[in-house]
């Protein structure tokens, strides 16, 4: 586990000092304090933090290990997600999971009918918006994000190395309240909550839809009809 006092996240926190033996099932996460504001911090297992250089001296040529400093500024807010990973050791999920946003970062989300959506809030009940990279990657959620024209989808799914695995759809202008009739995924029909999983997010005209499939290859057309 890495320095408990730097990280974004912490495992049985309040059982690392002052005991013999460590039974507390606590997960924790945070930030390091002070880091909201500053024009310049160290990111979280940057050398500056995780090897214990000098903190937000904004010189990271001061640090003997400076090529793994990295900064980033708190002004006027900050945000970062975390993926909980359960699974057994021996299979290393922690693992699987970081291959898997490097195959959607080699991913590239095109569309015949409706469109790819290139931007959204940059973090969690954020006001301001950033563009998302690759396009069409709702990194809050973690979702591929298309948008409907007349309550229809026609876009193909380019995964360029890698196989993603079971990946989320989330539709925006969704306006209807029912389900779509007809996804179809490589010219084959799709069963519902079989081949998907679907449902409305109507507050917010969204269709989400989890394909029971896994990912891989340039053609991967994905149809969503009403």
């Amino acid at each position: 586990m890495p320095c408990d006092f730097n990280w974004p996240y912490q495992s049985i926190n309040y059982s690392l000092f002052g005991t013999s033996t460590t039974n507390n099932t606590r997960l924790a996460w945070g930030a390091n304090f002070g880091f909201l504001g500053q024009a310049q911090y160290p990111v979280m297992g940057s050398s500056d933090n995780a090897i214990g250089g000098p903190v937000g001296n904004g010189n990271p040529t001061n640090n003997p290990y400076s090529a793994e400093a990295r900064y980033a500024s708190g002004w006027p807010r900050q945000s970062y997600s975390n993926f909980v990973v359960l699974g057994i050791n021996s299979v290393d999920a922690v693992a699987a999971q970081v291959a898997q946003i490097e195959t959607v970062q080699r991913t590239t989300l095109t569309a015949m009918i409706g469109s790819v959506v290139l931007s959204g809030p940059a973090g969690v009940n954020r006001p301001d918006q950033m563009t998302y990279a690759p396009a069409g990657w709702n990194h809050v959620y973690a979702a591929f994000a298309l948008a409907a024209a007349g309550l229809q989808v026609d876009a193909n799914v380019n995964v360029a190395a890698g196989t993603l695995n079971k990946p989320l759809l989330i539709i925006s202008n969704w306006t209807s309240a029912t389900l779509p009739n007809t996804v179809r995924f490589r010219g084959l029909n799709l069963v519902q909550d079989v081949d998907y999983f679907p449902s409305i997010r109507a507050s917010n005209s969204e269709l989400w839809i989890t394909l029971n499939r896994d990912v891989s290859g340039a053609s991967n057309r994905l149809e969503i009809l009403p």
